[in-house]
């Protein structure tokens, strides 16, 4: 279950991570994205398969953020064709989410994607984050990226250049602060603008 391998490689690792295997995934992902033909005659291996896949990852309750095993995989995937990926309209589902998302690792700074939000693989966990870490006082704090969502906030409270300047660091956290804001009914809250943006 979760694995996908190519006609010439026999290991059983996950999708994504396989070397020999991430091409040919990523074009049978994006053949299957759009391929009309369900009884499984287009001549793809595998196409119905990772159809299936495709669709899970649309209609799933748990989802990637809540770390669903096959979501992980299918959209671990995704991402990797959203790198990529120069189509304005493309029919891989989440690949233009992922490309707009201002958090999803480097996307948002390519030229000609302006991030605006944050796409459904991150929004869940950072909004978890940001509310651990503004009240979090511990040095040693254990907690998963608990220090580098501390830094992004302080960064947000002192940069001059702030991200109507361009400053990506700040258009990243901007983005997370906006998610909680939509949402947020807690008076006074303790996120950095947070009652401003409500």
């Amino acid at each position: 279950v979760g694995v996908l391998t190519c006609s010439t490689c026999s290991t059983e690792q996950p999708m994504n991570l396989c070397s020999a295997c991430t091409n040919p995934n990523l074009q049978l992902l994006q053949h299957s994205a759009s391929c009309e033909d369900d009884d499984g005659c287009c001549g793809w291996p595998r196409c119905i398969e990772m159809k299936t896949r495709l669709r899970h990852v649309e209609t799933c309750d748990i989802g990637f953020a809540r770390k669903c095993h096959t979501c992980r995989l299918v959209v671990k995937l995704i991402q990797l064709h959203a790198r990529e990926c120069q189509l304005v309209t493309c029919a891989v589902p989440l690949c233009l989410s992922i490309q707009g998302c201002a958090n999803c690792s480097d996307l948002s700074t390519r030229a000609g994607v302006a991030p605006k939000s944050l796409c459904s693989a991150c929004d869940h966990p950072m909004q978890e984050l940001l509310r651990h870490s503004v009240d979090c006082m511990d040095k040693e704090c254990q907690v998963p990226q608990c220090d580098r969502m501390t830094y992004h906030l302080e960064h947000w409270t002192d940069c001059e250049v702030r991200s109507g300047g361009g400053c990506t660091t700040c258009l990243r956290t901007w983005a997370v602060i906006r998610s909680h804001a939509r949402y947020c009914q807690t008076t006074p809250c303790p996120v950095p603008s947070c009652q401003f943006l409500r």
